[in-house]
């Protein structure tokens, strides 16, 4: 076999594999969306009936952990999840009337509003922290 041969057969190989490694990345990335929907309906059974969104549990969650280091305000949400004013303003409207938020007046500046967790938050969010714990469990003892 000449070398010009060989080298149209390297080419030949090469292009397959990179064919193949192109269709396996795709099959990757839709099984780690399907994995990912499965363990997202998982842990809506192991959390049962909830009256929150995951977008409002996600804000919870955040205000939760943000609030044991530091004041948190409608902006840090703003910044921390890339949304709109108005959308922000919506989810903690919702969070302050189910009562898991409260809003104070800042005292350094009246225009600004502060957010609070309130106790049933906090409970809350323990629960779900626990349930979460304990979906890990679950999926580490599979592996």
């Amino acid at each position: 076999m000449s070398l010009l041969t060989q080298g149209k057969e390297c080419v030949k190989i090469v292009r397959n594999l990179t064919s193949e490694v192109k269709n396996l990345e795709k099959r990757a990335g839709k099984t780690l969306i399907c994995l990912r929907n499965e363990m997202a309906r998982a842990m809506e059974v192991l959390i049962g009936e909830d009256d929150l969104s995951r977008a409002q549990g996600s804000v919870l969650h955040f205000i939760f952990l943000l609030g044991k280091k530091q004041k948190v305000y409608q902006k840090d949400i703003e910044q921390e999840f890339n949304i709109r004013r108005a959308t922000a303003s919506e989810l903690l409207q919702k969070l302050e009337n189910a009562s898991y938020i409260i809003r104070l007046n800042d005292p350094d500046d009246k225009r600004l509003k502060r957010i609070e967790i309130t106790k049933k938050g906090e409970m809350h969010v323990n629960k779900i922290q626990e349930r979460i714990q304990k979906m890990e469990t679950i999926l580490c003892d599979q592996i």
